[in-house]
């Protein structure tokens, strides 16, 4: 913040800072607005999960799976017609030995996990990086998670890792896992076409949870879950309740084979629902024409205003940029109820990253100048 200490010994500019600013809303979330983002997004759910991308990848990852543990290389109608007359239902599973062959290939060919150096600064960190990175793997069993994702990925088509800290053990630092998820438990955007979803607008991680983890993990919204289970409980008393067909030619919105249960009042589980999906938001880049440093703004910030009123007083050293800023929110709720029970922003990135050049491209664009208090 080398350009905010400078401007903030400017008597004058700390006097035009002054001047009133524009309302800027409440960072806290209206109860109303609250409901209709989670709907919003459970809908978006429903449409990916019922996309026929994903339908008929489940239907084919079922019968893939079925496939190779044997049980379905006869077709069911000839299998069922047999057991009737009693006969014998011989096979000879060609599959499963060589998919089994697979993994070991590609574990004797795979390349050790080693850190990629950003700047000249990190080439004497590689070594030590490289070993706790060999460590980690090693305490996470993280050779023994690829074979099974690259096995499983071998027979559907398709395997999802989730890789995060847990601080269930070590509070202070955690620990780093790597989760292999159930087939069908994630699906995102089936409109998304880039390799690594970078254009996707969401991505869903659905699991069924007993409601007893539930309220041990999350004891602040303990009572509201239990009375969310009650009141369901009350008004669906005779089995579970399914998410809906989003099939238009199911008009009865029956459950299909691959359903997920909102809420099982045998069972008492919930479903649970974790979306990541992008927000737009404004920066401000305040421009140093001279030197190209940059310092950042977001709305709110109590700097902003002296920043406006030293591109306006010195136009031919400062300037003002806004640039639309991509971020990733993530929420986990109860869709039987919209209960919301985690809310936030997983990254914390580099504040720094991209400002020069942000910075050498605002002197360049005179066109978004913004001069106005």
């Amino acid at each position: 913040m080398a350009l905010m200490e400078a401007l903030s010994r400017d008597p004058t500019l700390l006097a035009l800072s002054r001047q009133p600013m524009a309302n800027v809303l409440d960072a806290e979330e209206l109860g109303e607005e609250k409901e209709e983002r989670l709907r919003r997004l459970y809908s978006r759910f429903l449409y990916c999960w019922g996309h026929p991308l994903w339908t008929r990848w489940r239907k084919q990852a079922q019968e893939d799976i079925e496939f190779h543990s044997g049980e379905e290389q006869w077709p069911r109608e000839t299998r069922q017609r047999l057991e009737a007359e009693k006969r014998p239902v011989l096979q000879i599973n060609q599959i499963r030995p060589v998919v089994a062959i697979l993994p070991g290939y590609e574990r004797s060919a795979r390349l050790e996990m080693r850190p990629i150096p950003v700047g000249a600064e990190d080439l004497d960190d590689l070594t030590t990086l490289g070993r706790i990175m060999k460590k980690e793997g090693e305490d996470r069993e993280l050779d023994y998670v690829h074979s099974e994702m690259f096995k499983e990925a071998a027979i559907c088509g398709l395997s999802v890792a989730y890789v995060g800290v847990d601080y269930t053990e070590d509070p202070v630092y955690g620990q780093p896992f790597v989760l292999k998820v159930k087939p069908g438990e994630v699906c995102w955007d089936p409109d998304a076409v880039e390799y690594g979803l970078r254009d996707a607008r969401d991505v869903f991680w659905f699991k069924v949870v007993p409601l007893d983890e539930l309220k041990a993990g999350y004891p602040e919204h303990a009572e509201a879950l239990e009375e969310a289970a009650s009141m369901l409980s009350s008004i669906y008393p005779e089995g579970p309740i399914y998410v809906p067909s989003t099939d238009p030619a199911d008009a009865y919105r029956s459950p299909s084979d691959d359903a997920i249960p909102l809420f099982d009042q045998v069972r008492k589980e919930l479903m649970v629902l974790e979306g990541w999906y992008r927000v737009w938001d404004t920066v401000w880049l305040l421009v140093n024409k001279q030197t190209q440093e940059v310092d950042q703004f977001e709305e709110g910030d109590p700097g902003l205003p002296m920043a406006r009123a030293a591109a306006r007083e010195l136009p031919g050293t400062y300037k003002i940029v806004s640039r639309r800023r991509k971020r990733i929110e993530m929420t986990v709720m109860v869709p039987a109820t919209f209960l919301e029970l985690e809310r936030g922003n997983p990254f914390d990135n580099d504040a720094d990253d991209g400002r020069q050049r942000c910075g050498e491209r605002a002197c360049a664009e005179s066109e978004i100048d913004e001069f106005g208090p």
